[in-house]
């Protein structure tokens, strides 16, 4: 299959969406995949770039005991990991139209190679997805972290 092929596959699967907290500076919603439930959050970071403020879009698995894990997609088959970054998209699409950020974030910890090198091929894709978006690449947001940034165009 291929890559093209694969990533519109990918992010085609639908989910269920629950909206969660839709305040000044915080987004959130949820969705279940298999056995696991899943946490989209967007908020502001409080801190500023160019004078814009920044937004932070984290998301995890919560686990039985309701807490976070940021360790998302290693114990699911492929269709699985399809629906996990697909609601991803959908959230962050549900985030991007009703607040338009000026600027956004993504962060993958050091630590993990693995995870950076796939956000990397990924961070190519979404300001295909989201044309408002120019992807600035990699910038120096936080010491333990590789941060992705997007800029309104």
């Amino acid at each position: 299959m291929r890559l093209r092929q694969y990533l519109t596959e990918l992010f085609s699967t639908k989910v269920n969406i629950t909206i969660g907290r839709q305040q000044k500076d915080i987004f959130d919603a949820s969705f279940v995949v298999g056995n696991y439930d899943y946490e989209f959050e967007a908020y502001n970071t409080e801190k500023t770039m160019g004078g814009y403020k920044v937004w932070d879009i984290l998301f995890r698995r919560v686990n039985p005991m309701g807490m976070s894990e940021y360790m998302l997609t290693g114990d699911l088959d492929t269709k699985e990991v399809m629906a996990v970054f697909s609601g991803v998209k959908q959230a962050g699409e549900l985030f991007l139209k009703k607040y338009k950020p000026d600027i956004f974030i993504f962060q993958a910890w050091k630590k993990e190679p693995k995870r950076v090198q796939m956000y990397k091929n990924l961070a190519k894709y979404i300001s295909k997805w989201f044309p408002q978006y120019e992807y600035e690449g990699e910038i120096d947001f936080e010491e333990s972290a590789v941060t992705f940034a997007w800029y309104k165009k």
